[in-house]
């Protein structure tokens, strides 16, 4: 059974920059000037909850990774008008870009093996479950 188009992988990692395999980090990823996007987190009885709005974005344009004790999300969100050869000139530029990239800090009682991250109307969710007696904020 394949998942919905709505979902998305979330990614674990041994080390800031590395995959598991030891591969290095995406060079884009980590690049300088990236936007940090608009977030809310909020702590339920069961389960910390990160919504991050990423408008535009599909699930398979969105990276959720773990690494050490942060989650972080990034992303690409491309110039619709820079790749389109019949774009003469560009009268007006209001809306942004580039590499999009936020990280949150993993409170001391979330469950890094339960993890579950969602896109649906460009709102990126990502819920924590909670360790047994886990407590704190990210």
């Amino acid at each position: 059974m394949s998942k919905p188009d709505y979902e998305v992988i979330v990614r674990g990692r041994t080390s800031k920059g590395l995959t598991p395999e030891g591969k290095e980090e995406s060079p884009d990823v980590a690049a300088v000037g990236h936007m940090m996007p608009d977030a809310d987190v909020i702590e339920r009885e069961g389960a910390y909850q990160i919504s991050v709005e990423l408008p535009g974005l599909a699930a398979a344009d969105v990276d959720v990774a773990l690494v050490d004790d942060e989650v972080t999300i990034s992303a690409v969100k491309p110039d619709p008008a820079a790749v389109d050869c019949t774009v003469v000139a560009r009268h007006l530029a209001e809306r942004r870009y580039g590499i999009v990239r936020r990280s949150f800090r993993l409170p001391e009682g979330a469950d890094r093996g339960d993890v579950r991250a969602h896109i649906e109307n460009g709102l990126l969710t990502v819920v924590l479950a909670k360790a047994a007696g886990g407590s704190g904020v990210p």
